[in-house]
């Protein structure tokens, strides 16, 4: 793909071990699975769903359909795997549920900053949301 601008702004936030550990706490739930089951079960604890730049269609799809359907619910779409991973202390992360909290408040709000020179959510996202006969 075409090379983002680095994103030091957003990811110095969180380059203090605490900070990192604090936020690995408060993203309660990675991996398609278990962001599915949180939405499924308890949106109502879910600040911000962070989905990788980078994910694949399908499982972003039916996660971007549940944050279209929880109106409350904040998407962060301008980062890759590997930069929400190194925003949580991981691996490679391509979803991520945050629940409410003060540092989650800081990352979405830092991320569209970000997202002032990144798409934080491409419009062809919302394409795979709508099933055949729904209309638009």
């Amino acid at each position: 793909g075409k090379s983002m601008p680095p994103i030091h702004g957003l990811l110095a936030e969180f380059d203090k071990p605490e900070a990192l550990v604090e936020m690995a706490r408060q993203a309660r739930s990675e991996g398609f699975t278990k962001v599915e089951a949180l939405f499924r079960g308890q949106a109502g604890r879910i600040a911000a769903l962070v989905e990788a730049s980078n994910s694949g269609g399908a499982d972003r799809g039916k996660l971007v359909g549940h944050v279209r359907r929880n109106p409350g619910i904040r998407l962060v779409g301008c980062l890759t795997d590997a930069e929400i991973g190194l925003a949580l202390g991981r691996e490679n992360v391509v979803h991520a549920a945050l629940s409410h909290s003060p540092l989650a408040e800081r990352f979405v709000s830092e991320a569209e900053r970000l997202g002032g020179f990144r798409v934080l959510c491409p419009d062809d996202w919302d394409a795979g949301s709508h099933r055949e006969g729904e209309g638009v």
